[in-house]
């Protein structure tokens, strides 16, 4: 079994902070928001994914990167 290494640089360090931080203020508004809890709960999640699938070093989604770049930007 191979050992994949996980080193993050300061911009990325700096990226995955932001996107918990960004998830963070969306479950924040959640629970200040009952009306429209759900979409704030999915869109603190889908930040969060977003993040893992990013950053993780996760060999199936190695060909995906820039797709995932592109959808963090969006």
């Amino acid at each position: 079994m191979r050992t994949v290494q996980w080193q993050l640089n300061t911009r990325q360090w700096l990226i995955a902070l932001l996107a918990v931080a960004t998830a963070a203020v969306h479950f924040s508004r959640a629970a200040a928001d009952p009306e429209i809890r759900i979409l704030f709960i999915l869109n603190g999640l889908g930040y969060l994914a977003l993040a893992a699938a990013l950053f993780l070093p996760l060999p199936q989604l190695q060909a995906q990167r820039g797709r995932i770049r592109w959808a963090f930007i969006g």
